[in-house]
């Protein structure tokens, strides 16, 4: 039930995304998508769900070094 909930959080930032190529997603990415949460109707805890699972999900990308970190905005 966790690795599925990981799994869905994962995959609805992906598919936010519009189904992005993996080494194609920015940090401005990922403030859109966190905007675009702000602004749902979400419990603390779902919200925090979403980042947290997410935030490891471009964590593993960075240390599998499928991505490089991308810290400007622009």
């Amino acid at each position: 039930n966790s690795i599925y909930a990981k799994l869905k959080n994962i995959e609805q930032f992906l598919t936010y995304l519009d189904n992005k190529s993996i080494i194609e997603i920015k940090r401005e990415d990922v403030v859109r998508f966190i905007e675009h949460l702000n602004k749902r109707i979400l419990k603390n805890e779902t919200f925090n769900y979403y980042i947290l699972h997410n935030s490891a999900f471009m964590e593993y990308l960075i240390v599998t070094e499928e991505i490089k970190t991308n810290t400007s905005t622009g």
